[in-house]
């Protein structure tokens, strides 16, 4: 039978673990370790106050830098559509001040002889 010392100690090297996917962004290992922590939680004794703090900052940890990972892949995703954006053209205006669109569409370069 399992003592509850070594499912708390399981799930501190999970947290690790998990701590160490997200640093080096391998989101598809995240999955596995989910299931493992929740079967392993499910299975835990009685801790005490410092084993429960313990693990409370190791998964507060966690889920700061799963919360930055997150950002950072929005901000990625947001520059990557202004790039997309900006390669079909862009507003310009005239000296009366009206806006004009500008497309990288359909055009081509003029080659003079």
């Amino acid at each position: 039978m399992t003592r509850p010392t070594d499912n708390f100690e399981q799930i501190k090297a999970l947290l690790r673990l998990e701590r160490e996917a997200i640093s080096i962004a391998d989101f598809d290992k995240l999955d596995g370790l989910v299931q493992k922590k929740e079967r392993l939680i499910g299975s835990l004794g009685a801790l005490s106050a410092h084993e429960i703090s313990e693990l409370k900052v190791l998964a507060q940890s966690n889920h700061r830098l799963l919360g930055a990972a997150l950002k950072g892949v929005q901000a990625a995703q947001r520059r990557l559509m202004q790039i997309v954006e900006s390669s079909k053209g862009f507003t310009s205006y005239d000296t009366a001040g009206r806006s004009r669109q500008i497309s990288t569409r359909n055009s081509s370069i003029e080659k003079k002889a």
